[in-house]
């Protein structure tokens, strides 16, 4: 089972294999968002994507991530069966003691975010009865997540609703720095510097951390082939808001609220609902988040692997 996501070397060994061929898709991000941020990883994309064209009669069947991806690789013209099953995800790794903080080494520029990982006592902060709503997203900084959006609905929110609010912006911008940047000039352009956080790269025990201590989960990314993080949060309870693109819709489905739109001011109508009834979408949440326990879709991608095992 080879996995296809960006550009390899690998993406022609795999042509000169024997044996039975099953390919596991997790999509690969548009080349055109990095364009005038980052140039290598731009070509790795568009390069990955010649390959995952030019490899369409290699596979003798496809496991993709979402309905999103089955559909592009339909569009590039595979005609082997495919399937579809999530991201197995093992639940069991995020049971860390909470006040763990950050597993992470660190890197090269962590120093220039505004706050490193989350400790015991900063969480404890963070949850107090004057602490501000934490607005949280998780991923990469990265174009085609469309932090901008965030920060235009952040501001739009303090201007409607309430300025005690903070929008946690949790990952590495390595590669990305120039977008970080022209991020933070926004920010302060819009008048909510101090209550937008980049946090750098936390760690995996951080992230948990961060879901803990987290009112919201705010997603308007462009590009996503599933979106591990909106489960993560339907785990940890945390209501959601995101935008319907590439794969978010077949990943939340009805367990948020799901945006076909993302005027700052429509965001910020949506933040507030879920901000003041949290149990409106809980129910629903438990019940998306029963697809993606790690024994039930462990099973279901087994089953998609038994033709080619039997053979």
């Amino acid at each position: 089972m080879y996995h296809l996501s960006i550009g390899s070397v690998l993406n022609e060994r795999i042509r000169s294999l024997k044996g039975h061929k099953v390919f596991r898709y997790h999509n690969i991000t548009p080349a055109r968002f990095f364009r005038g941020y980052n140039p290598k990883m731009g070509e790795k994309c568009r390069h990955g994507l010649e390959e995952i064209i030019s490899l369409r009669d290699v596979p003798e069947r496809v496991i993709a991530v979402s309905e999103f991806n089955r559909q592009d690789l339909i569009s590039y013209g595979y005609t082997c069966p495919i399937s579809v099953c999530p991201i197995v995800i093992r639940w069991e790794d995020y049971e860390i003691p909470a006040g763990s903080g950050s597993d992470a080494a660190g890197s090269a520029g962590a120093a220039d975010f505004a706050e490193s990982a989350p400790d015991a006592q900063r969480a404890a902060d963070r949850k107090g009865a004057d602490a501000p709503a934490q607005i949280l997203f998780v991923g990469r900084i990265s174009p085609n997540k469309c932090h901008e959006d965030l920060i235009a609905s952040l501001a739009a929110y303090v201007a409607k609703y309430d300025g005690n609010v903070s929008l946690r912006l949790v990952g590495s911008d390595a590669g990305n720095e120039r977008y970080t940047a022209e991020l933070k000039e926004y920010a302060r352009i819009l008048g909510v510097s101090e209550k937008v956080i980049f946090t750098g790269p936390v760690g995996f025990a951080g992230i948990v951390e961060e879901y803990r201590t987290a009112d919201l989960f705010l997603c308007l990314s462009e590009h996503e082939g599933f979106c591990v993080p909106l489960v993560e949060a339907m785990h940890f309870g945390v209501p959601i808001v995101a935008y319907d693109a590439a794969a978010v819709g077949d990943t939340l489905a009805d367990a948020g609220i799901l945006l076909k739109s993302k005027e700052p001011y429509l965001v910020a109508d949506a933040i507030r609902q879920q901000l003041l009834h949290p149990e409106e979408y809980a129910a629903a949440e438990q019940k998306r988040l029963s697809d993606f326990g790690g024994e039930v879709t462990l099973h279901r991608l087994l089953e998609q692997l038994s033709p080619a095992m039997q053979e």
